[in-house]
Parts: structure tokens; C-alpha cells; sequence
């Protein structure tokens, strides 16, 4: 009911919808194309929130989904997390991977399985 108050205000399109927060579970994203109207929504869910009882927490950093986001919008440390996992991965397989046995070509396809998707998860966002 909280969030009924915002559906007029301008977010990004997406597939040509208006999308101006994200919700999943318990919290909820707001989306604004520019610093003022986040503000104007901040204000209206605040305000909103409070008459209903509920009191509102804001935070620089989240996981949405295995994804971090952070409240400068960087990818900085959601890189340098990929880039952790996906050595991990690496030194998981390095027994496939460096046996001589293994034809190339197998090789490739484990590590782009189970290296490659760790790394490239959640890049296109």
C-alpha cells in the first residue's frame, strides 16, 4: 500500500514500462532517473511508512539476487569478489585442468562451466 504513492513518479524504462523500485522479499529498491525525484520518493515512502508504523533503514550496500550493489552505483567490489570466486573455481579444477590426459578441448568447456559463469555472473547488470 506504501508503494502505491509512488507509482507516478518517473523511474527507468524497462521493455517500455516505467520500473521505479524492486522489491524481493523484504526490501525494496527505488529507482529515480535523477537525485531530486529519488529524493521525492524517499521522502513519500518515509513519510508513508511512518504513518503505517514502519520505520525505514538506508544502507550503502546490498545483496539484490547474489549481486552487490552499492550506494555509489560502482561495480568496484562485486568485480573484485567475481575475481576471488572464480580463482577459487580455478584452484578447484587445477587437477582436471593441468592433467595431460584431458584433451584441450574438454578443458575449455569445464573451465568456461564452471569458471567462466562465476566470473561473467550478473556482468550484463
Amino acid at each position: 500500500m506504501i508503494l502505491r504513492n509512488i507509482e507516478d513518479f518517473e523511474g527507468v524504462k524497462v521493455g517500455g514500462y516505467n520500473c521505479n523500485n524492486i522489491r524481493y522479499a523484504d526490501d525494496t529498491v527505488l529507482i529515480a532517473s535523477n537525485q531530486e525525484d529519488l529524493q521525492r520518493m524517499i521522502n513519500v515512502v518515509t513519510r508513508e511508512s511512518t504513518n503505517m508504523g514502519l520505520s525505514i533503514k538506508q544502507v550503502t550496500r546490498f545483496n539484490y539476487l547474489g549481486f552487490t550493489i552499492t550506494s555509489d552505483g560502482r561495480c568496484d567490489e562485486e568485480i573484485k569478489k567475481r575475481i576471488a570466486l572464480s580463482k577459487q573455481a580455478f584452484q578447484k579444477m587445477s587437477s582436471i585442468l593441468k592433467n595431460k590426459v584431458i584433451s584441450i578441448s574438454t578443458k575449455t568447456r569445464v573451465l568456461k562451466c564452471y569458471v567462466w559463469s562465476i566470473l561473467l555472473y550478473g556482468s550484463e547488470s
